[in-house]
């Protein structure tokens, strides 16, 4: 079934989205100036964890073969609508929920110590339904962000710190496609 971005933002909200804005992220200094869909307090409109502030998104188009299915995607959603969390760390990528040809995959930031974050389903699927609805086209999902692989959309999140909910850790994001090669860092 293919779906068309008039179709699914219309229908976003029946699916739990937050109400969001576009406003733009800092420099990375690597001249990669990304927008950032920013959700607002996505927490209060949902009924399930929400851990993280507002995501960054990069597009890329790839060919429709390196992507995952819209329908796959949002199904994929249905499955986390419970309260639930992860704990997600350094240097290694974690698959937090997959669907047919969608998932959902994440890793804290950085290069040195130990750090782990928090991300709650709530936080998985505004990321997940803001990607569909800025980035889904013919049926797939098209975006992209310097991951190292083929991925569909991507970007970082500030999420709680695993144990310390008073501070922020970077976790990367991906929605990519079901089995595409994950680098770990």
């Amino acid at each position: 079934m293919y779906f068309n971005v008039a179709a699914l933002v219309a229908l976003l909200p029946a699916f739990g989205a937050a109400t969001s804005y576009l406003r733009p992220s800092p420099d990375d200094g690597n001249g990669n100036d990304a927008t950032s869909l920013m959700a607002r307090n996505a927490g209060s409109g949902g009924g399930g964890r929400n851990t993280c502030d507002g995501a960054s998104f990069n597009p890329i188009l790839q060919p429709d073969e390196n992507k995952p299915l819209v329908s796959d995607c949002i199904d994929m959603l249905k499955d986390i609508q419970d309260d639930r969390e992860w704990v997600v760390s350094q240097n290694h990528t974690r698959t937090l929920v997959t669907k047919g040809t969608c998932a959902f995959n994440a890793m804290v930031e950085g290069a040195v110590g130990n750090l782990k974050g928090v991300v709650g389903n709530q936080d998985v699927i505004d990321i997940t339904n803001d990607s569909v609805a800025r980035f889904g086209h013919d049926g797939h999902v098209a975006a992209y962000g310097s991951f190292g692989i083929l991925v569909n959309a991507a970007g970082g999140v500030p999420c709680d710190m695993f144990g310390d909910n008073t501070k922020k850790v970077n976790v990367f994001w991906t929605l990519a496609k079901v089995g595409a090669l994950v680098k770990e860092q």
